[in-house]
Parts: C-alpha cells; structure tokens; sequence
C-alpha cells in the first residue's frame, strides 16, 4: 500500500502541475510557483489522507 500511496501522490502532484501549467499570477514567476508548490502540496496531502482513510476502512473491515 506504500507504493501505491506514492505513485498515487506523484500522479496527482503531476496532474496539478500540468492544470496549473499556463497560470499566471500578477505577472510574477515566483508567486506563480509558489502557488503551485502549495496546491501541489496540498493535494498530495489530501491524495494521502483519502488513502489512508481508505486504508483504516479495510483493515476494520477484516
């Protein structure tokens, strides 16, 4: 479950990345990125807090 938790995680940081690709936020490139560092950020954190709550049901479940 491990690695899928990672491969999970990377995919939605990637597919944020690539949404937010053409982004452009008051003309500046490092508030650009910075935003885009978070909704990374935050995203993987939600992909992982999804997967683990997912995780905790099956093992009750057993």
């Amino acid at each position: 479950m491990k690695t899928t938790k990672f491969v999970l995680s990377v995919f939605s940081v990637y597919a944020v990345l690539q949404i937010t690709q053409d982004m452009n936020v008051a003309n500046s490139w490092i508030l650009t990125e910075s935003v885009q560092m978070m909704l990374s950020f935050l995203v993987a954190l939600i992909v992982l807090a999804l997967l683990n709550k997912i995780e905790n049901l099956n093992k009750n479940r057993k």
